[in-house]
């Protein structure tokens, strides 16, 4: 019987190449996703840190100019993590896009997988009847000689 061969493992090769790529545009997006958060985090920080230093002013008495500085200064900070909170929402998206795409082709990856398993089970249970087959063939044609060698005695 001829070697089994899938008919669409170049499929099977080529989802396996994308499920790489998605893997890697995964891993890439989730750098990104985790450098603004950080870039928010540090925001955020830097905005907490202005306010205390302008209730410190409003509390030990204040410099007209000092206080219209860190005022400037938070209004700034706001502007910027509403900028980056904008930028952290896009690599969270950008993140769910690129696992689901990995997800789908993980799930025809796997669907590819469980066709072959399938065929190539099938292809040993064919096999198997074959060889069966061939044998009971030899065992009847070896038996037919027997009856004949011996009614020639």
């Amino acid at each position: 019987m001829k070697k089994f061969v899938f008919p669409l493992e170049s499929v099977l090769a080529a989802k396996r190449l994308l499920e790489q790529e998605a893997k890697k545009n995964l891993a890439h997006a989730e750098e990104r996703l985790a450098q603004e958060q950080q870039r928010q985090d540090a925001l955020n920080k830097e905005k907490d840190h202005a306010l205390n230093s302008w209730y410190e002013l409003v509390q030990n008495g204040f410099r007209s100019q000092s206080l219209l500085q860190e005022v400037h200064h938070i209004n700034a900070l706001r502007e910027q993590i509403e900028l980056q909170h904008k930028a952290t929402e896009q690599a969270w998206q950008a993140r769910n896009l690129c696992q689901e795409q990995l997800r789908e082709i993980f799930t025809e990856v796997k669907s590819l997988k469980t066709l072959r398993d399938q065929q190539h089970e099938a292809y040993l249970a064919e096999d198997a009847r074959e060889q069966d087959k061939v044998m009971d063939e030899f065992v009847s044609s070896t038996s037919h000689r027997a009856v004949q060698m011996g009614s020639r005695a």
